[in-house]
C-alpha cells in the first residue's frame, strides 16, 4: 500500500514538473531530438534523390521536347549530371540538328554551370561559373540574305502596347569561359567556305546588382579567322550610367578579298588581293547628353589591288599605314600622326563620252568597256622607287604638314616629310597609347583636322 502511494506521488511530481517546464507529459528530450533528426534526414534524402535522379531526366525532357519544338530542330543530349549540394550542372554532347537533313547546326562538347546559394538570398540568379568547351556552329548561306538560321530570326507578331517600365531583372554571372570554339561558314551562293577556329573567350563577370554596376569588366576574345589571328581585349562597365568601354583590337593580315562580296551594296570593283592589320584602341562613353567615340593606334593595308569589272587596274599599293593620335568621328576631330603610301599606282582613264573608269564608283553607272576607238586617256602612276629624301630641313620636322599642303606635295611627286623609313609588313603589336584628352568642338563647329606626317614612296 505504501509502495503504491509512493509511486503515485512520484508520478504526480513528474506531471507537475512537466507542466511548469512546458514539456508535454510522456515526451522526453531524446525522443524529440530523434524525431527532429528523422525529419531532417527525410528532407535531406528527398532533396538528394530529387537532385541526382529527378533533375537530369526532367532537363533532358525539356531540351528534347519544348526547346526542340520551339527551334523546329532535333535536339539530343548525352550525359546529364547535377550535384544538388554544390548546385553544379554538367551536360555532355549537346547537339542541335539542322531543320532538314542530319547535319549539325550547333554542338557543345561539354557545358558546366555552377550556381550559388546566394540566389536564395538575393531572389535572383547568381552563377559562379559557366564553362563551354568545344562549341561548334555550322552556318550555311543558301541565297542572298537567306541562311540556315533565317527562320529563327524572322520577325514575330507585332508588339503589344508599351507597358510602364518595371524594375530591372537582377542577375550575376561570373567566370564565363569558352574554349576551343569553331564557326564553319558554308557559302552556297559564292561557293566559298570560311572557318573561324580556336575561339577563346573569357569574361570575369556580368552583373547588374547595384554593388557591381560601377566595376570594370575585362573581357577577352581570341580567334583565328581564315588563318589570320584576331585578338580583342578591354574593359567595360556595361550597366553603368553612363556606359563606358575601352577595347583593344589587334588583327594580323586578314585577307580582304573573300569578304568583298558580302558588302550589302554591290560594288563595281574586284579585289584579287589585299590584307588588313590593325592595333587600335577604342573608347566609347554613352553619355545621355553627348555620346563619345575615340580612336587611337594604327591600321594598315598591304598588297592592295583594286580593279574594275573589266579587270582593268584602278588603284594598287604595296603598303598603306595610318597612325591615329586622337580621332573622334562624332565631334569631327581627326588628329593623325602619320599617313604613308608605298608603291602607290593609280590608273585614270577618260573616255570619249566624258566618263572615266572611276565613274561607276561615283554612282554614275558602269563605265563603258575599253575599245580600240580613240579616246582621251591619261595615266597617273606613282613611281615604284622611293622618292629622294630631304633630311636637312629642321623646319619641316618641327611643324606639322597641313592637309592641303600634303595633298599638293603628293600630287607633285615630292616628299612631304623629312624621313622615309622602310615600311613594315605589319602593324607593330606594341602597346597603344590612350587617346589624348583633347577638347572637342561642337557638332556644328569647324572640323578639327591635323596631320603631322605624310609619306609617299
Amino acid at each position: 500500500m505504501l509502495e503504491l502511494r509512493g509511486f503515485l506521488m512520484v508520478d504526480a511530481w513528474k506531471n507537475l514538473l512537466a507542466r511548469w517546464t512546458g514539456r508535454p507529459q510522456g515526451l522526453t528530450r531524446p525522443r524529440r531530438m530523434r524525431k527532429a533528426g528523422i525529419i531532417a534526414f527525410a528532407i535531406l534524402a528527398v532533396f538528394t534523390l530529387a537532385g541526382v535522379f529527378a533533375v537530369p531526366p526532367i532537363l533532358r525532357r525539356v531540351l528534347t521536347g519544348p526547346v526542340a519544338a520551339s527551334l523546329h530542330r532535333p535536339v539530343s543530349v548525352g550525359r546529364i549530371s547535377f550535384n544538388p549540394f554544390r548546385l553544379l550542372l554538367n551536360v555532355d554532347q549537346f547537339r542541335i540538328g539542322e531543320r532538314e537533313g542530319d547535319q549539325t547546326f550547333v554542338a557543345i562538347g561539354h557545358l558546366r554551370v555552377k550556381a550559388a546559394w546566394r540566389s536564395i538570398i538575393h531572389l535572383a540568379p547568381v552563377v559562379h561559373q559557366v564553362e563551354i568547351d568545344r562549341p561548334v556552329i555550322h552556318l550555311v548561306r543558301t541565297a542572298n540574305q537567306e541562311f540556315n538560321f533565317s527562320d529563327l530570326t524572322a520577325p514575330g507578331p507585332a508588339p503589344k502596347a508599351a507597358q510602364p517600365p518595371s524594375k530591372p531583372f537582377r542577375f550575376s554571372v561570373s567566370n564565363i569561359q569558352l574554349t576551343d570554339g569553331e564557326v564553319q561558314f558554308d557559302d552556297k551562293v559564292l561557293g566559298q567556305q570560311h572557318r573561324v577556329e580556336h575561339i577563346r573567350m573569357g569574361v570575369p563577370f556580368v552583373a547588374n546588382f547595384p554593388s557591381a554596376i560601377d566595376v570594370f569588366v575585362e573581357p577577352l576574345l581570341e580567334m583565328v579567322v581564315d588563318g589570320s589571328p584576331f585578338r580583342l581585349t578591354g574593359k567595360a562597365k556595361p550597366f553603368a550610367v553612363p556606359m563606358e568601354s575601352d577595347l583593344d583590337l589587334k588583327i594580323h593580315e586578314l585577307d580582304l578579298a573573300p569578304y568583298l562580296s558580302y558588302v550589302p551594296r554591290k560594288l563595281p570593283i574586284k579585289m584579287p588581293s589585299g590584307s588588313f592589320s590593325c592595333n587600335l584602341r577604342l573608347r566609347f562613353v554613352n553619355a545621355p547628353a553627348a555620346p563619345s567615340i575615340r580612336l587611337a593606334g594604327e591600321a594598315a593595308l598591304d598588297k592592295i589591288d583594286v580593279r574594275d569589272e573589266a579587270n582593268a587596274p584602278l588603284v594598287g599599293f604595296n603598303h598603306f599605314v595610318i597612325a591615329l593620335n586622337d580621332v573622334e568621328p562624332l565631334h569631327r576631330v581627326a588628329h593623325l600622326r602619320k599617313i604613308r603610301f608605298d608603291e602607290l599606282n593609280a590608273n585614270f582613264t577618260r573616255n570619249a563620252d566624258g566618263t572615266t573608269n572611276f565613274t561607276a564608283l561615283a554612282g554614275g553607272g558602269a563605265a563603258p568597256a575599253a575599245s580600240p576607238a580613240p579616246a582621251a586617256s591619261a595615266s597617273a602612276s606613282a613611281a615604284a622607287s622611293p622618292a629622294p629624301v630631304n633630311s636637312s630641313s629642321p623646319a619641316a620636322a618641327a611643324s606639322p604638314v597641313p592637309v592641303g599642303q600634303a595633298s599638293a606635295a603628293a600630287s607633285a611627286g615630292t616628299p612631304a616629310t623629312t624621313s622615309m623609313a622602310a615600311a613594315p609588313s605589319i602593324v607593330s603589336a606594341g602597346p597603344v597609347a590612350s587617346p589624348a584628352a583633347t577638347p572637342s568642338p561642337s557638332a556644328g563647329g569647324t572640323p578639327d583636322i591635323s596631320l603631322d606626317s605624310f609619306q609617299l614612296a
